[in-house]
């Protein structure tokens, strides 16, 4: 019997099993995704845990990653939940859309135009829970943690204080970083995290075995904005025309041709008009 084969055969007992979860993982959104922790919130909308913002991975170079994305709802009643493919360089038929918007309209017009299509900008990184009193089981685990502009401001405010009197830290520093308070409340319908702050300087722990297996559960963040995370601007276009009821026009360029596929399902418009959530953070950009 061959290496191979027996190689094959051995794998074989478990291919089920590894099928079932590679199927399961590429499946996976944040609103979904076990590896990623979000904040419990009363029916207020006010919560409050303490984290701890981490280095990257062994072999990646930075500690967050940035990810836009488009959520709205077309004329034809279905949604458009998309990753933004300007993410990674690429081109997006919706930006190009906003883009065409702003240049044939006044500024006050095109913003309104836009409000609902622009991206949405959100950040990831992996944390450590240190204290989150309504999953006390989440104590001391680590978890990929997705945000908004609201909270990266408080990370960039520790790198670089708006004071000479405030000393700057390195949120991600293992030993010389500090953990993070955050808290939302709810104010004026809106998820707001003005509140949150970062304490003051301290190890993860004095213990380097502890540090140890904290950095053994890092996630991957590169793979999070990896190439096969964004659809074709051809496969978008086709997404968007259908949600839109319309005919989209590349944004100074020629469309390309690609043989495309239906993503747009009745079945697929109600689960991500159930992923729609208040407190999304949109990005300043005009489009």
């Amino acid at each position: 019997m061959s290496n191979y084969l027996k190689e094959l055969r051995e794998k074989s007992k478990q291919s089920i099993e590894t099928l079932t979860k590679q199927i399961d993982d590429s499946k996976k959104t944040s609103y979904g995704d076990d590896r990623f922790w979000k904040l419990t919130v009363d029916k207020s909308g006010n919560g409050d845990a303490v984290i701890r913002f981490l280095p990257p991975i062994k072999g990646e170079s930075i500690a967050w990653v940035d990810k836009y994305s488009h959520g709205f709802e077309g004329a034809s009643g279905k949604w458009y939940m998309e990753n933004c493919p300007t993410t990674i360089k690429g081109e997006c038929p919706v930006c190009d859309a906003n883009r065409v918007i702003w240049k044939n309209n006044p500024k006050d017009v095109a913003q309104k135009k836009t409000e609902k299509t622009k991206r949405g900008h959100k950040y990831f990184a992996n944390i450590l829970v240190v204290d989150d009193r309504s999953n006390p089981t989440n104590n001391g685990k680590v978890f990929l943690f997705e945000f908004g502009p609201k909270i990266f401001a408080k990370i960039e405010e520790a790198i670089r204080p708006i004071s000479a009197r405030q000393k700057a830290i390195d949120p991600f520093d293992i030993d010389k970083g500090a953990n993070f308070l955050l808290i939302a409340k709810q104010v004026s319908n809106q998820r707001n995290y003005d509140s949150s702050s970062f304490e003051p300087p301290v190890s993860i722990s004095d213990k380097d075995d502890e540090i140890e297996k904290v950095l053994n559960s890092l996630y991957s963040l590169q793979a999070l904005v990896s190439v096969d995370n964004f659809k074709s601007f051809s496969v978008l276009s086709d997404l968007l025309n259908r949600v839109n009821g319309t005919t989209t026009v590349r944004y100074e360029k020629e469309e390309e041709s690609e043989e495309e596929e239906d993503y747009v399902t009745e079945e697929a418009t109600k689960s991500r008009k159930k992923e729609v959530t208040v407190d999304l953070d949109l990005d300043e950009l005009p489009f």
